[in-house]
């Protein structure tokens, strides 16, 4: 499966780790193509994440359409603050794939509209309701990007299409990182 993670943040990076560890093509898009290009070079996220190696499995990008291009699932994991710009410009590039899986990992509600993150794809993206996914903790992105047991929610009706790339196996049996389900995505963004 071919996933864009748009937020090179702790989180987004985490997230990309898992996925690219789960025998995904993953690209992080970082707003900032000065640090995504220097990020790709030396394989590390110095910023969030010091020390530790990002696998050679997964492209860091500042090329937004080039991030997106061809994405069967778009995992947005920007502040909420920045979401609807985020995803006003995802959709302007054209290169949202049409029945791409979306997924919100970014947590909270819009200032000002009290809008949840789900609600504003579905706006910005103009996608069906049922593409949608959100993906709650607890959890912490120093946790999952160093393969510390930790579980997630993942909500809404396309649930089943994102807990799969989610949920990682380190050695042995062992899950590091377990997405659980819940159908109910507004109950699920508002108590995260």
């Amino acid at each position: 499966m071919r996933i864009a993670v748009l937020g090179a943040g702790s989180w987004g990076t985490a997230l990309a780790i898992v996925l690219a560890e789960n025998g995904h093509e993953v690209f992080l898009w970082d707003r900032d193509p000065a640090r995504a290009r220097r990020r790709q070079e030396d394989r590390e996220d110095a910023t969030f994440l010091p020390g530790l190696n990002l696998p050679a499995t997964f492209l860091v990008t500042g090329d937004l359409v080039a991030s997106l291009r061809d994405a069967t699932m778009v995992v947005f994991v920007v502040p909420s603050h920045t979401l609807r710009v985020s995803a006003a410009k995802a959709a302007e590039s054209g290169a949202v794939v049409k029945d791409a899986l979306i997924v919100s990992a970014t947590k909270g509600l819009e200032e000002g509209t009290h809008e949840r993150m789900s609600e504003i794809l579905r706006e910005q993206l103009g996608v069906d309701p049922g593409r949608i996914v959100s993906l709650v903790g607890p959890s912490h992105a120093e946790e999952v990007s160093r393969r510390i047991p930790t579980s997630l929610v993942a909500a809404g009706i396309a649930w089943v299409a994102i807990s799969r790339p989610c949920s990682t196996v380190s050695e042995g049996s062992t899950r590091t990182a377990r997405a659980t389900t819940n159908t109910s995505i507004g109950n699920s963004e508002r108590i995260a």
